[in-house]
């Protein structure tokens, strides 16, 4: 995890386009390995200044409910970057 104290950087972005579309990902079913199709929540975030981009987010599995939750469409996110080690 990174340190607090370590340089990084914040920016503040808006989401858009929070939806669920069908995958496919590899699973075990009945012990055999196959392709099956689960859903997954995409999501993109864009800068609110515009000057520090976009940032497209895939979320899976038990992953999806609590990024619905979070990611609601044109809400804003504070995204912080920091190196790690």
């Amino acid at each position: 995890m990174a340190d607090e104290a370590a340089p990084g950087v914040k920016a503040l972005y808006v989401v858009h386009s929070p939806h669920i579309s069908p995958t496919a990902t590899r699973a075990i079913v009945g012990g055999r390995e196959m392709l099956a199709t689960v859903d997954m929540f995409e999501v993109e975030l864009v800068a609110d200044n515009r000057a520090n981009g976009t940032i497209k987010l895939r979320f899976l599995a038990d992953d999806v409910e609590a990024a619905r939750n979070l990611f609601v469409a044109d809400s804003k996110i504070i995204v912080s970057f920091a190196a790690e080690g």
